[in-house]
């Protein structure tokens, strides 16, 4: 994982809290921002049962050093790559596209930031669409 890819994820966990199981979230249980529903074969919910089995405690689960690991590989496997994060130059739109991606989906993501170029908004992220946002 890059300098680029830490700093990024550093702002973006920050705003997805810990562990949140509100009834009314269609993901279920989520643990910083990963939605059970949406990513039920995450490794890190094998861990956090485990632990919230055991103890019951949330605060195990916060100091947990290999599910924090498990979160940082999750995010950059399936965000900062699958965005080509490393290819966009300005660290502030690098970020954006991140934290948008992570909180809408990479499609709506992509798609808000082609609204923003003024280019058509087909939620495609090629080689145009990264040329564009480095412009």
């Amino acid at each position: 994982m890059t300098r680029e890819f830490k700093e990024a994820y550093k702002k973006t966990v920050a705003n997805e809290g810990y562990l949140s199981n509100h009834k009314d979230d269609k993901g279920g249980m989520t643990w910083k921002g990963i939605a059970r529903n949406i990513h039920p074969d995450w490794a890190g919910w094998k861990e956090i049962d485990k632990i919230l089995g055991n103890s019951g405690k949330v605060v195990d689960v916060k100091v947990n050093g290999y599910i924090e690991k498990l979160v940082q590989e999750f995010y950059f496997r399936e965000f900062w790559l699958k965005l080509r994060c490393q290819e966009i130059i300005v660290p502030i739109k690098r970020n954006k596209l991140f934290d948008t991606a992570v909180n809408m989906g990479i499609k709506n993501a992509v798609k808000i930031m082609q609204r923003s170029m003024l280019v058509e908004d087909n939620g495609i992220l090629n080689d145009e669409f990264i040329k564009n946002y480095n412009k």
